[in-house]
């Protein structure tokens, strides 16, 4: 409906989509048809929140939720194949049962919990208790990987802003190599950040003769 009044303010391309429209024949399937922008956005909200590492953070969610409430869950295969050098599945198994015991006994400002509805709940618990975190050591390793799965595609963007800053309108004949080699500096900046720039210089100037003789003793 939004898009139909859309076409109305514009007496031109409501002509010309009624035009395109009347071409189209009728017993095929292929025939033109409105677009709701709305429904278009609502789509592609929906194919992002789809995404396979998405509903794998939900899956793992699930599972700490509902061991917390005391709920009996099984470990899914796709857990235990994700995580089955890092975690031992016999272990995070008691784990989770006990983990409904060990937060029944918790206070989080000074009051009880009655029902777990966020994994932040969980951490909040072991964190206060240092001891438990030993106690359910494969709960507190699952809890460490759900929180550093990859759920969005913000990484690939902030990387282009990242390549707009380096590769300017000034830069634009750098080389390939070149821009590698800058944008490696750029995004390990911590590391770069420790480099000693009189020591690299000087290896530089001592590789060859040549160099010595230009650049002089650094």
């Amino acid at each position: 409906m939004e898009l139909i009044q859309l076409i109305k303010y514009s007496p031109k391309r409501q002509v010309l989509f009624e035009t395109v429209q009347r071409q189209q024949d009728c017993s095929t399937n292929c025939r033109i048809r409105t677009i709701c922008p709305t429904g278009w956005t609502v789509r592609t909200v929906r194919g992002n929140f789809r995404q396979q590492n998405f509903l794998f953070a939900q899956t793992v969610e699930k599972l700490l939720l509902d061991s917390a409430n005391g709920k009996s869950v099984a470990i899914t295969e796709k857990i235990q194949e994700m995580y089955n050098g890092d975690i031992d599945m016999q272990k995070l198994k008691l784990h989770l049962q006990m983990l409904p015991d060990v937060i029944k006994c918790s206070l989080l400002d000074g009051i009880s919990i009655k029902k777990v509805t966020r994994v932040h709940t969980i951490c909040q618990v072991l964190n206060e208790n240092p001891t438990c975190k030993t106690l359910l050591s494969e709960v507190h390793k699952l809890l460490k990987l759900y929180y550093t799965i990859p759920v969005t595609t913000s990484s690939a963007e902030r990387n282009f802003s990242a390549l707009k800053r380096i590769k300017t309108y000034l830069r634009s004949s750098m080389t390939q190599s070149r821009l590698n080699h800058c944008v490696l500096l750029h995004v390990h900046q911590d590391k770069t950040d420790e480099l000693d720039l009189h020591t690299i210089a000087k290896e530089f100037v001592q590789i060859n003769e040549r160099r010595i003789n230009f650049f002089g003793k650094y």
